[in-house]
């Protein structure tokens, strides 16, 4: 099968990359569009995997991928919420480094409808 060798140079980066294609009508700028657009989807299902904890995908549908990415999100807000006010209420949370307004306000923003520090 004959390929075809294409050649760029990344202007944000420097980098050369090279691809292989089989497509010879296609322009080679439309060519590494495709491969950067194809590399931004594989850096977002990484950071999905790493951050959301999701080893693999269940459903093969968009619509299950969907529905799994936005049940492990949830899931991970809620236990993000959860240990944050656990760990506020067992500490002075005005000195806990994730407080807004520890040092300039009685009010803390991060701790939900409380209007006084401990």
């Amino acid at each position: 099968m004959p390929m075809r060798r294409i050649g760029y140079r990344d202007p944000e980066t420097g980098k050369v990359l090279v691809f292989l294609a089989n497509n010879f009508t296609v322009l080679a700028l439309t060519i590494t569009q495709l491969y950067r657009g194809r590399w931004q989807i594989e850096l977002f299902f990484k950071w999905i995997k790493q951050h959301l904890r999701i080893k693999a995908f269940y459903g093969t549908s968009p619509n299950a991928v969907r529905v799994q990415i936005w049940t492990a999100n949830v899931a991970t807000a809620q236990q993000t919420v959860t240990a944050c006010r656990l760990i506020l209420e067992n500490t002075n949370y005005r000195q806990h480094p994730h407080c807004p307004q520890r040092t300039t306000s009685p009010g803390c923003l991060w701790h939900e409808g409380q209007t006084t520090h401990k």
